[in-house]
């Protein structure tokens, strides 16, 4: 199975204009990009995420990221002895 970045979640997610807190406007959509070097493949999923205003000093506020992926192994195990 390969995890693509649509599997990344960015949550609680706020931009900073000129001190003022913008919550997200909307996340828009974007393409993918498959890219193959050799025997590996890259697939890059871009999404643009649109805040509402306009200022001279930005700041990203990013306060959680969830990123989902499936395995077929043990991840961590713990013993009671």
């Amino acid at each position: 199975m390969q995890s693509k970045d649509e599997d990344l979640a960015l949550n609680r997610t706020f931009l900073n204009i000129d001190g003022e807190r913008k919550s997200v406007k909307r996340t828009i959509t974007g393409d993918y990009d498959k890219i193959v070097n050799g025997d590996s493949v890259k697939i890059n999923y871009t999404r643009t995420i649109e805040f509402e205003g306009i200022g001279e000093y930005l700041k990203l506020n990013i306060q959680s990221i969830r990123y989902d992926k499936t395995y077929d192994e043990m991840i961590y195990k713990y013993d009671i002895r």
